[in-house]
C-alpha cells in the first residue's frame, strides 16, 4: 500500500499546478483562472481456520487440575462473542479474527484447545475532528464529523464538515463551505494486520453562490503497527461537475475504546466555472486532530 506516496504526489501536483488561483470555490464574482487548464483529477468474510491458543490455554496435566468431573482454572476456552484484544479502536487483530487473551475456565482439562476466527463481526465509530489550514495562502480552519458501520466485508461511512476560510476579495469576514458525503465500502483486503477498502458514494458541496453534487470514488485503509498503534489513510476524488481530491493520512492511537488521531489531509476544490464561467480554485492544507469511539 503506498497511501503515503500517493497523497504527497497528489499535493504537489495541486499545488504547482499552472493556473492555480486563490479563488473562492463556488463563490460568483471571486477571482480565478480562466479557462480549462490546470485541473488535477483525482480520482473477514467466511470462516476461517482454526488457530491454536497460546500456551496460557494449552493442556497441562501437571497443572494442578482437578479431576475430569471437576472445574479447573488451569484449562481455558476462548470466551465467544468478543471480536476485540486490548480495546476496540485500534485492534491486534482484524474484524472476526478472535486473537487468544480473554478465556473462561471450562470443565475439560485434556481437550485439544482450539479458536475459530468467526465471521459476523460488526463494527461502528463516531469522529470529531478539526483541521486548521497552514500550507498555502488560505487562512481558516475545518470542523468535522464522521460516522462508519462496516461489517466483514461490507460497510458504510458518510461525514460532514464545515470549512471556513478567510474571504478572497479583502473584505471583513470568513467564507463557509459545508460538504457531506455517503460511501458505501467494500474491504478487497482484509486480514489480521489491517485492511483496505474500496469506496464509491456522493459528495454534495454548499458553496456561497451554487450548490454542487457529484459522485465519489476512492480507496481507503488502516494498518494496525503495534499495541494501540495503527496507521491509516485515504484517497478520495471526483471528476464532475466539480473536480476534487481529497486525501487524509494519519497515526492512530487507541485506549480502549476511545481513539486519538494526527495526521495530514489536503484538499482541492475546482468548480470548473460552472458559476461565472470563471475557475475558482481552493487547496486547503495542514494538520488535523481527531478523537472517535468504536462500539
Amino acid at each position: 500500500m503506498r497511501w503515503p506516496q500517493a497523497l504527497m504526489i497528489g499535493s504537489l501536483l495541486a499545488a504547482f499546478h499552472p493556473g492555480l488561483a486563490e479563488a473562492r470555490f463556488g463563490k460568483a464574482g471571486s477571482g480565478g483562472s480562466t479557462g480549462g487548464g490546470g485541473r488535477s483529477s483525482g480520482s473477514s468474510g467466511g470462516t476461517h481456520r482454526a488457530v491454536p491458543v497460546d500456551s496460557r490455554g494449552s493442556s497441562s496435566g501437571s497443572s494442578g487440575g482437578s479431576s475430569s468431573s471437576g472445574s479447573s482454572f488451569s484449562t481455558f476456552r476462548y470466551r465467544s462473542g468478543l471480536g476485540y484484544y486490548s480495546g476496540a479502536f485500534v485492534p491486534f487483530y482484524g474484524y472476526g479474527y478472535r486473537a487468544p487473551g480473554l478465556y473462561y475456565p471450562t470443565a475439560s482439562i485434556n481437550d485439544p484447545i482450539e479458536v475459530e476466527e468467526t465471521s459476523g463481526t460488526t463494527r461502528t465509530t463516531f469522529n470529531a475532528d478539526v483541521m486548521f489550514f497552514v500550507a498555502n495562502a488560505n487562512q481558516g480552519f475545518a470542523l468535522g464529523l464522521n460516522g462508519s458501520f462496516e461489517g466483514d466485508r461490507w460497510g458504510f461511512n458518510g461525514s460532514a464538515q464545515n470549512l471556513s476560510v478567510k474571504t478572497d476579495d479583502g473584505s471583513p469576514g470568513m467564507d463557509n463551505l459545508q460538504q457531506v458525503n455517503a460511501h458505501l465500502t467494500f474491504a478487497f483486503l482484509t486480514g489480521e494486520r489491517g485492511r483496505a477498502r474500496l469506496e464509491a458514494g456522493l459528495d454534495v458541496v454548499f458553496a456561497p453562490s451554487a450548490i454542487f453534487l457529484a459522485p465519489t470514488a476512492g480507496l481507503s485503509g488502516t494498518v494496525w503497527l503495534l499495541g494501540p498503534l495503527a496507521f491509516e489513510a485515504s484517497l478520495y476524488g471526483s471528476v464532475y461537475p466539480f473536480w476534487q481530491v481529497d486525501g487524509r493520512a494519519a497515526v492512530v492511537l487507541g485506549l480502549g475504546a476511545v481513539g486519538f488521531k494526527l495526521g495530514w489531509r489536503t484538499q482541492l476544490l475546482d468548480d470548473q466555472g460552472a458559476v461565472d464561467g470563471v475557475v475558482h480554485r481552493d487547496i486547503f492544507m495542514g494538520p488535523y486532530a481527531s478523537v472517535g469511539f468504536a462500539f
